[in-house]
C-alpha cells in the first residue's frame, strides 16, 4: 500500500547511512519523498533556545515556572534525571501548538508515566536485575536499535511476531529502554527517530494485548513527544488494515501523519526498492535486517517453543554493541548513579517496583 501522493521527487542521497559519529550535515542534498526536515528529523530542541521563536522561549519558561510554583513532586523527582531540560520542555509545547496548558497536561500524563516506570536504565553492570531481565527480552531481537538512517535519525526495528515473553510490563520497560538508546543515537542536530514496524508474519493470534498498544503509543505520543520522525509499516498483510482500523482512534493526527504503509514487490528497481533506498541507501535490506534471513532460534515463553528470531538477528553480536553503548552513554551522562536517595526518587505507591537491587545500587 504505497501512498501515490507522496510519490514527488527528490534528489539522490548518499548510498550508505552515515557513520556513527559522524553529525548531520548542515544541509542535505535531497529528502526521501514526503518529508519535512522541521517535522521529521530535526525540531527545535536540537537548536540553541536564543534561536527559538519568542513565544515557544516563553512558553518552556511559563512550563517550568508553572511546574515550580505548584510543587510539583513529580518534576522534583524527574529532574534530577536530567530529562526536563529546555530541549526537554520545548518537545511538549510543540506536539500541543504552543499552547502552555495542553503542554502541561500533557507533561503531567509523561511524569506519571516516569514515575511508574522509571525509564532510567543503562546495562553497565552485567549482575544487575536490570541487565538480566533485559538479556531475557533481548533473545529474539523483537526490538533493535540499529543504526541510522540516512537523514541521520536512530533507527529502531520491531517485530512483535517474534515475542518471547508473557511478561508485558517487562516488554513494556524493554520498549521504553530501546526508545530512549535509539533517540541517543541520532546523529547531532537530529532529534527524531525511524520506526520500521515489520509486519510480514502479522497474525492476529500472535498480537499483543489492547494494554500492550495502549501504553506503546503513549511513549510514541506523550512520553517521549516529537520523537517519532517516520513509522514505515513492512509488509502488511491485508487484514492488518482491519487491525489498524481498530486502534486509529488511539494515534494522534501528527503521529498518523508519520506512518508510511510499504506492501508489495519490493525487488531491485521497484517502487518500495526506491522508496527504501531513499531513507536507508542501495544497502537497505543489510542496513535493516529486513532482506536478511531469520538465522537464529531461541525460545519463546509466549509460545511455548523454539522460535524464528527476527531477520538478519544475532543475539552475541548485537548484546556485545549494546553493552558497548550503554557504557559510552554513561560516560556522557549525569548517571548511575545519581545524586538523590530512593525516598525522593521512588514514589511507591505509582512505581511498578522493578529493578530494586539496580535502585538500591545507583540512589543514596
Amino acid at each position: 500500500i504505497f501512498d501515490q501522493t507522496k510519490q514527488e521527487s527528490a534528489r539522490a542521497l548518499p548510498s550508505a547511512a552515515l557513520a556513527p559519529d559522524q553529525p548531520m550535515p548542515a544541509q542535505v542534498d535531497g529528502l526521501p519523498a514526503g518529508i519535512n526536515p522541521c517535522v521529521h528529523v530535526s525540531g527545535l530542541s536540537t537548536m540553541p533556545a536564543s534561536e527559538w521563536p519568542e513565544d515557544f522561549h516563553q512558553g518552556v519558561t511559563k512550563l517550568r515556572q508553572r511546574f515550580l510554583d505548584e510543587g510539583n513532586a513529580d518534576f522534583r523527582r524527574h529532574e534530577v534525571f536530567g530529562v526536563l531540560k529546555d530541549g526537554d520542555l520545548v518537545r511538549f509545547l510543540i506536539a500541543r501548538g504552543g499552547n502552555v496548558d495542553l503542554a502541561a497536561k500533557m507533561l503531567k500524563e509523561a511524569l506519571n508515566w516516569r514515575s511508574r516506570r522509571m525509564p532510567y536504565w543503562l546495562l553497565t553492570d552485567p549482575g544487575s536485575d536490570v541487565f538480566q531481565a533485559f538479556l531475557a527480552q533481548s533473545r529474539t531481537g523483537k526490538l533493535l536499535t540499529r543504526g541510522r538512517d540516512l537523514l541521520g535519525r536512530g533507527l529502531i526495528i520491531m517485530d512483535n511476531t517474534v515475542e518471547n515473553s508473557c511478561n508485558e510490563p517487562e516488554t513494556m520497560r524493554w520498549l521504553a529502554y530501546n526508545l530512549q538508546a535509539t533517540r541517543a543515537s541520532c546523529a547531532a542536530g537530529v532529534d527524531k527517530v525511524c520506526v520500521i514496524m515489520n509486519l510480514e508474519d502479522f497474525s492476529l493470534f500472535k498480537q499483543s494485548s489492547l494494554s500492550v498498544t495502549r501504553e506503546t503509543l503513549q511513549m510514541l505520543q506523550v512520553v517521549f513527544p516529537e520523537t517519532l520522525g517516520t513509522a514505515i509499516c513492512w509488509q502488511p498483510p491485508a487484514y492488518f488494515m482491519t487491525f489498524f482500523g481498530l486502534v486509529k482512534h488511539l494515534i494522534d493526527e501528527k503521529t498518523y501523519s508519520k506512518v508510511v504503509m510499504l506492501r508489495g514487490d519490493s525487488s531491485p528497481g521497484t517502487e518500495i526498492d526506491r522508496r527504501m533506498t531513499s531513507f536507508f541507501g542501495t544497502g537497505w535490506r543489510e542496513t535493516t535486517g529486513l532482506g536478511l534471513p531469520r538465522a537464529e532460534k531461541a525460545y519463546s515463553e509466549k509460545f511455548g517453543r523454539e522460535i524464528p528470531c527476527a531477520r538478519g538477528f544475532c543475539h552475541a553480536t548485537y548484546w556485545q554493541e549494546v553493552q558497548e553503548r550503554d557504557l559510552e552513554r554513561a560516560s556522557s551522562a549525569d548517571g548511575p548513579p545519581w545524586p538523590t536517595s530512593q525516598a525522593e526518587a521512588l514514589d511507591k505507591t505509582r512505581w511498578d517496583g522493578a529493578y530494586p537491587g539496580y535502585w538500591a545500587a545507583n540512589l543514596s
